[in-house]
């Protein structure tokens, strides 16, 4: 649970930080373009190591179904004895379940990483105006979905900000007053390190975040009567 933000910081000033939060959160068009190129390109990367992959396991699966064969047909003709039979087939029959399972979720992580980067994309791109649009009831409600914490200390507002958020804020300090050749090497990275963190935490703030995007049509959700948090993160992924 959030900690109350005190009254010794005034309600407008709270709004201001985070107006300029969101505000240094979103994308520009140059960054949102070049993000989508590279996220195309690591699509085409993944679908090549699947293929690749792909190729592999199917050849192990024939291998250990062959030996498996010759262990059944030396049992029956009396080479191997019972003991011995059971445990090999029995190894074989695992590794046969280990390697079918691999075969059929080959690097799901890695698709379902990059495609909540997409999404968190689409999301702070869209949620400055989005929050300038809302009521005040629906203003706490993206303030939930953005941060994890509001506290004060030493009379000082800290805003927590949930862990996706937080990395693209520390870039944009980071990469402010660099020269523009570095630019795009620092943004790659961003984007590197969020697919490796949507594939190392797969579940984290699923439900809240990432299975959905952001959209501003106030109008469509009013005309199709949901929440205001269903309007901010939009359609179910």
């Amino acid at each position: 649970t959030k900690e109350c933000v005190k009254n010794s910081i005034r309600e407008d000033r709270v709004e201001e930080e985070l107006v300029l939060i969101l505000k240094n959160l979103s994308f520009d068009s140059v960054e949102t373009a070049r993000i989508r190129q590279h996220l195309k390109v690591q699509y085409r990367h993944i679908e090549e190591f699947i293929e690749a992959r792909s190729k592999s396991l199917r050849l192990q699966l024939e291998q250990i179904r062959g030996r498996l064969s010759k262990i059944v047909d030396a049992y029956v003709d009396g080479m191997v004895e019972r003991e011995i039979y059971l445990s090999k087939k029995n190894a074989l029959v695992m590794e046969e379940n280990t390697t079918k399972h691999l075969l059929e979720n080959l690097d799901e992580s890695a698709h379902a990483a990059i495609s909540r980067v997409e999404e968190i994309v689409e999301l702070v791109n869209n949620a400055y105006l989005s929050y300038k649009l809302a009521s005040s009831d629906e203003r706490r409600e993206i303030v939930e979905i953005i941060t994890s914490n509001l506290i004060v200390k030493d009379k000082r507002l800290v805003i927590k900000l949930k862990t996706p958020f937080e990395m693209i804020s520390k870039h944009r300090e980071l990469s402010c007053g660099r020269p523009q050749r570095d630019m795009g090497r620092t943004l790659l990275a961003l984007i590197s390190q969020l697919i490796k963190y949507f594939k190392d935490y797969p579940e984290e703030e699923k439900d809240e975040l990432m299975q959905k995007t952001l959209t501003s049509d106030k109008q469509l959700a009013l005309a199709h009567k949901v929440s205001y948090k269903e309007r901010f993160l939009g359609r179910a992924a």
